[in-house]
């Protein structure tokens, strides 16, 4: 019969080895329940993030609705300053336009010729009338008074006489001769003036200084625009006489084109030798994208000798446009003198209002005021 061995000695190993399974399944029933543990906690923390995350979702939105109905109070507070610097902007100029109709006015009153008037003249001739009629000198300092003791003699004595029977009538007395002046006596020869020495000749008064331009401008940018101003105007100067005498708004669009170009080679400017003429809008304009002036022909300041100084103030615009580099057709021009701070806020500050704006107030007073 077969027999089985069997080996004590490994049955005890086998004991050994079943020992240390047992003790491994243990530890590893011991790591299992420690991260059971783990994920309960993570996935309690996960619920707690998400309800702290709904909570602060919701004022998020609540404070996104609030900004958005302080945007829309800033522009309706936006609008509102918007229309009322408008509005003012119109007043302070009608403001302007009425000053200056006002002192046009005053300055045609002053200058205007006394008439006498239709009454004063209709009693100058019933005066004139009465000295016909009475034989008598009647001045015109006879007053209301006078003139009513002459008509009440005249109703009673109407022929100057005294009437004796009824149908005769004497004859009108002569006049009596008016006494003759007696001759003056010839005035006694005054000697002779000395000759008064001649005063000596007064110097001529210095032309006028312009004014200083704004800004705070280097002494080279000062004496630059000092002379343009001086040499622009000696061009209106020029233009004057003949823009007086232009009678059709034909002549004054010819007389203004010859003005604009002659700026032009003054000021070294290169924008369109030719004004656009339109019937509308404010009184001159600068295009920058033509690079061309327009000026208004149905403006009150066209039918005046101001036109001329609306001609320098848009020309002063292109000087200044060329200056800074602004608009798509207008070039940097290097070669005016003007620094690079003075170029920079003629550039940012070009879009403003133009009754207000730095570029405008430079060209009011290139002008000389328009």
């Amino acid at each position: 019969m077969p027999c089985i061995k069997v080996d004590s000695g490994k049955l005890n190993s086998l004991s050994l080895k079943l020992r240390s399974v047992m003790i491994k399944s243990s530890d590893c029933q011991t790591s299992i329940s420690t991260v059971i543990n783990q994920l309960d906690w993570k996935v309690s923390t996960k619920s707690k993030i998400n309800i702290r995350l709904s909570d602060v979702q919701k004022r998020l939105k609540k404070q996104s609705e609030l900004m958005d109905s302080y945007i829309r109070v800033l522009g309706t507070v936006n609008d509102s300053f918007g229309n009322n610097d408008r509005r003012l902007m119109q007043d302070a100029r009608s403001l302007v336009y009425q000053m200056n109709n006002i002192a046009a006015s005053m300055m045609l009153m002053g200058a205007a010729n006394p008439k006498t008037s239709y009454k004063i003249d209709n009693k100058l001739r019933k005066i004139s009338v009465i000295n016909s009629l009475f034989g008598k000198r009647v001045t015109i300092s006879v007053g209301i008074s006078g003139l009513l003791k002459i008509i009440v003699n005249w109703i009673k004595n109407p022929f100057g006489k005294t009437i004796e029977k009824w149908g005769s009538i004497e004859p009108l007395p002569e006049p009596e001769p008016e006494p003759k002046p007696e001759p003056e006596p010839e005035p006694e020869p005054k000697p002779e003036p000395k000759p008064e020495p001649k005063p000596e000749p007064r110097p001529r008064p210095q032309p006028q200084q312009p004014p200083h331009p704004p800004g705070n401008l280097t002494p080279q940018e000062l004496d630059a625009d000092l002379r343009l101003f001086r040499e622009a105007h000696a061009v209106r100067e020029q233009y004057l006489t003949s823009w007086r005498t232009a009678r059709t708004n034909e002549e004054k669009m010819v007389v203004l084109n010859n003005m604009l170009a002659d700026l032009q080679s003054v000021m070294g400017t290169s924008a369109n030798p030719e004004i656009k003429f339109v019937t509308s809008g404010s009184a001159g304009t600068y295009l920058t994208t033509e690079r061309t002036i327009q000026m208004n022909v149905n403006h009150r300041w066209f039918n005046s000798p101001d036109a001329l100084k609306v001609v320098m103030h848009e020309v002063r615009h292109a000087y200044q446009a060329e200056a800074a580099g602004v608009g798509m057709n207008t070039p940097r021009n290097d070669s005016h003198i003007v620094s690079e701070d003075r170029r920079q806020i003629w550039g940012n500050n070009w879009n403003q209002d133009g009754f207000v704006s730095i570029h405008c107030v430079d060209a009011r007073w290139f002008s000389g005021g328009i």
